[in-house]
């Protein structure tokens, strides 16, 4: 069987494809190892128990080809053409005839939630959460203790002046206490736009230039390894609770749906997972003297492996 293409956003990947994956390969029997997932980034680990093979989207085209086979249609609730193409050439490599789990039945199984004509058990009875292990990645030495932050500009989180300040404002007040890695990829696959801090103190970079098909696993062991997680609101918020790393994310504009939200932190409970803070910068002058008094912004979170989330 083939799991994916999965080639949106990391919020959904995390939060509803990968768990919805993880229950249906239950439910059915299917065992590890007759799924390849294909995703791309190297979130092979994200995959834990539910493949035993994993293909790399970024490996099998380059990245402005990825880019413009998904800036289109962000949501993958048909198949695409860039879909069909990705499958020929794994299927075309395991030389065999596969069964297809697409992310589109995923999408049409959840969107009477998201259009709040179900509830959240529709989610929850269809969903398996777990704790991600990271493993170990080419990284250049970092420092014994650092906050992972990754600021980029977005729907809910805009480019502008005032989110400048804010970002350079707690960077440099982060600064002040603790090393800094910012996961900064170094390349763009998506309509995110990362705000980078240079030329500061204490503030680390990880050239991930070189090989886009590992930047998330080397951003996952990054944000695994360390002692707190700020950034926007999305993906990578959500990615550190389930490393259990506590994460203080950001946005200025409520376009997001607060369900993603709720799911989320009631998710990374269940799993013992990090906690996740979502905050509006609008209340920028208080967050700011917590950071300047508090040398750990965030404790360590440690929990065994996840379980069920319940009703």
């Amino acid at each position: 069987m083939i799991v994916g293409p999965w080639t949106g956003e990391i919020g959904f990947e995390l939060l509803y494809w990968i768990p919805f994956v993880r229950w249906a390969t239950e439910k059915f029997g299917i065992a590890p190892e007759r799924i390849t997932v294909i995703s791309r980034g190297g979130t092979r680990d994200w995959y834990r128990g539910i493949a035993h093979h994993y293909a790399d989207a970024l490996s099998l085209v380059p990245v402005d080809q990825f880019r413009a086979g998904t800036e289109a249609v962000k949501k993958q609730r048909a198949m695409r053409h860039f879909d069909r193409r990705l499958l020929r050439q794994v299927a075309a490599n395991t030389g065999e005839r596969a069964a297809l789990l697409h992310p589109a039945l995923m999408y049409a199984l959840f969107m009477p939630f998201w259009k709040h004509q179900a509830s959240l058990t529709r989610v929850v009875d269809h969903s398996r959460y777990r704790r991600i292990a990271a493993s170990p990645a080419s990284l250049p030495p970092l420092p014994a203790t650092y906050v992972a932050v990754r600021f980029y500009f977005s729907g809910c989180f805009p480019d502008t002046p005032a989110n400048r300040g804010f970002v350079a404002a707690t960077i440099a007040s982060l600064a002040e206490h603790t090393n800094i890695v910012m996961l900064n990829p170094g390349f763009q696959v998506d309509d995110h736009v990362d705000y980078g801090a240079a030329g500061q103190a204490r503030i680390h970079y990880v050239d991930m230039r070189g090989e886009p098909h590992q930047n998330l696993a080397r951003q996952t062991a990054i944000i695994a390894g360390a002692r707190a997680f700020v950034g926007t609101y999305g993906g990578f918020a959500y990615l550190a609770p389930l490393c259990g790393v506590n994460a203080l994310s950001f946005y200025s504009d409520r376009t997001y749906f607060v369900y993603h939200l709720e799911l989320a932190q009631r998710a990374f409970a269940a799993v013992q997972g990090g906690a996740l803070e979502a905050i509006d910068v609008g209340n920028a002058a208080v967050l700011r003297s917590a950071l300047a008094t508090a040398p750990s912004p965030l404790p360590d979170h440690e929990g065994p492996d996840g379980v069920r989330i319940s009703r």
